[in-house]
């Protein structure tokens, strides 16, 4: 596959001599003086351009929407900040989006890199769970197990799957047919082995993304996910998944039963972990995560399973090292 950048993927750094009017926009966009006039070019950015990008930003004087008492700033990293971003414009998605890629520090001196999609749980950049990008670089796991680290975005609450009647959110087609070719022809020896990493929503997606592609995607590390739902009628997924109908092709129970045949008798490219919301002693939704393994050991699906530690809720609970090594034991070449 050619490595050419395509229209709809603008570098925030390269060698173009000149600046595009979505380019421009974006500058605009992260300065206080220019987001006005980015917001008036483009409405869909005007509530993100008014509100602070970073908690560091938020003068504490002046924000105080609950007036709860206020606690004292707490801070983490610093982190180096040695990814590369790329804005995304697609019909797939609601508006323009941040693109991020962390590579190992020595990329070519690795004979078989492999990609780590890291998959979001919250639109745009949130940051309410961590950062999954900012986790994996703290933590050296994008060297230690030779990792591209690959962190898209999302316009509306991520469940990885397309709507039915609304084109703008279409995220299952945008994350498969327009941002995994674009890696593939940025890092062409590493498009042998995709991994797919999330929790919560992006636990499900990673789990639906390997089931309903499992020729694209070689294994999936998951940890507290809601895998076990049978109706799209929790966590705001109606709005993503539209109708019952939609869910049920995404639907992790079913598509677990439909690709039996394909799993089973073979090596494990499915990795469950930990407990918190979804499973453990008192889940506060139900035992999502045991039931999955339950389901998996009836159906005879090879799958690592980890439920030693009860962990927060985020991404930087702890349970990220562990996973990212299950991925890289499910990668081994076959002996």
């Amino acid at each position: 596959m050619k490595s050419e950048i395509p229209a709809n993927f603008f570098p925030r750094r390269g060698s173009s001599p000149g600046v595009n009017r979505r380019e421009a926009l974006w500058l605009l966009g992260t300065c206080s003086v220019g987001a006005p006039i980015a917001a008036a070019f483009s409405p869909a950015r005007a509530q993100a351009v008014s509100m602070p990008r970073d908690p560091a930003e938020i003068d504490e004087g002046h924000f105080n929407p609950c007036g709860m008492p206020r606690e004292a700033k707490k801070f983490t990293g610093p982190f180096a900040v040695r990814n590369a971003t790329y804005i995304v414009s697609s019909s797939n998605q609601a508006h323009d989006l941040p693109l991020r890629i962390l590579l190992p520090d020595k990329l070519e001196e690795i004979d078989s890199p492999k990609v780590l999609y890291a998959l979001p749980t919250e639109p745009e950049i949130g940051v309410t769970t961590g950062d999954a990008l900012l986790t994996i670089e703290q933590q050296n796991l994008h060297n230690k197990h030779g990792l591209i680290v690959v962190a898209p975005s999302f316009s509306d609450w991520p469940w990885y799957a397309d709507h039915p009647t609304k084109p703008e959110i279409r995220q299952e087609t945008y994350f498969v047919e327009e941002i995994v070719p674009f890696i593939d022809g940025l890092y062409p020896k590493a498009s042998q082995k995709r991994l797919l990493l999330g929790f919560s929503k992006s636990g499900n997606g990673s789990c639906q993304l390997l089931l309903r592609h499992p020729e694209l995607f070689h294994a999936a590390s998951i940890y507290d996910a809601p895998l076990m739902c049978n109706a799209a009628c929790q966590f705001g997924m109606a709005d993503i998944y539209g109708d019952q109908n939609n869910f049920d092709k995404y639907c992790i129970p079913q598509l677990l039963r439909k690709q039996t045949d394909l799993l089973r008798g073979k090596p494990p490219r499915l990795a469950l972990f930990g407990y918190c919301m979804f499973g453990g002693p008192n889940p506060l939704y139900g035992p999502h995560i045991e039931e999955a393994h339950a389901l998996m050991g009836n159906l005879g699906i090879p799958h690592i399973y980890d439920d030693s530690a009860c962990r927060d809720h985020r991404w930087d609970s702890g349970w990220l090292e562990p996973a990212v090594a299950a991925l890289e034991k499910m990668s081994q070449p076959k002996l």
